[in-house]
């Protein structure tokens, strides 16, 4: 019987039908993806993009009070878009200050 029906379809029917079941198949990964993100890291791709500024030289970085918080990632960052805490401002008497710069290879 299931034969029957499908040699009664045209194959511009059967085309059809397969082009809207992967694009609804696809729609729903998308979303599955798209709640797992979200989940994972508080803030959709879309959110994530917001919480960037690009600079003059083209270089993306986090802009200045920035949060995402997730149930793997917790980020936020300090007045002046890096992540920790504020400096002290004056430095304190007895304190120094290190300053590192690289691609995140500082390992400190």
């Amino acid at each position: 019987m299931g034969s029957d029906v499908a040699s009664g379809l045209s194959t511009r029917k059967k085309v059809l039908f397969s082009v809207v079941t992967t694009a609804v198949v696809f729609a729903v990964l998308n979303g599955v993806f798209v709640l797992r993100d979200k989940q994972q890291h508080g803030v959709t791709q879309t959110e994530k993009e917001a919480l960037y500024q690009q600079t003059s030289t083209g270089r993306k970085v986090l802009k200045a009070g920035a949060v995402m918080q997730g149930s793997s990632t917790s980020v936020r960052t300090n007045s002046i878009g890096f992540r920790g805490p504020d400096l002290l401002d004056p430095k304190p008497e007895n304190g120094f200050r290190i300053w590192v710069v690289g691609g995140g290879g500082g390992g400190l």
